[in-house]
């Protein structure tokens, strides 16, 4: 997919890490979004972005951020589910080499059954930048997500 048109390397490797779980079954077992298909202007004009399964949100918490400054408000056993559902999700990705790229609160949604889903692969990093999109930094990331969380 690199050389259909990917201007913005974020896009660019958000779809690349995407295919990869899709490939490898990663979407059907996992709660990451499933590649669903491309958007061009216009045929052969180039890749512009993708589409990917719609997770619904509840209407009070869209994802983890959202909770900003009254995480704590938060019975503690939810949070704990939440922090043990992404993290078997990045051992899930990171057992067949894949790389979320920017673990942070921002890109954790929960669904309206109260679940976990891992969004935004398309790199960056929390604290080091030297270790952006590696393993090391996803778990830096999780790190924080959990200090976030207060689990």
């Amino acid at each position: 997919m690199a050389g259909r048109g990917f201007e913005l390397p974020g896009i660019s490797r958000d779809c690349q890490v995407l295919q990869k779980i899709k490939d490898i079954g990663l979407s059907q077992s996992c709660r990451v979004p499933a590649l669903e298909g491309l958007l061009s202007l216009r045929e052969g004009s180039g890749v512009i972005g993708f589409l990917t399964n719609y997770i619904e949100t509840s209407d009070d918490l869209g994802d983890l951020i959202s909770l900003f400054n009254k995480v704590v408000t938060i019975p503690i056993s939810r949070r704990e589910k939440w922090g043990g559902q992404i993290k078997y999700i990045v051992e899930q990705l990171h057992g067949q080499g894949v790389i979320w790229g920017d673990a942070s609160p921002r890109n954790v949604l929960i669904d309206i059954d109260d679940n976990a889903w891992l969004v935004d692969f398309g790199g960056g990093y929390n604290i080091d930048p030297k270790l952006m999109d590696t393993m090391e930094g996803d778990m830096e990331g999780l790190r924080a997500v959990y200090e976030f969380l207060k689990v």
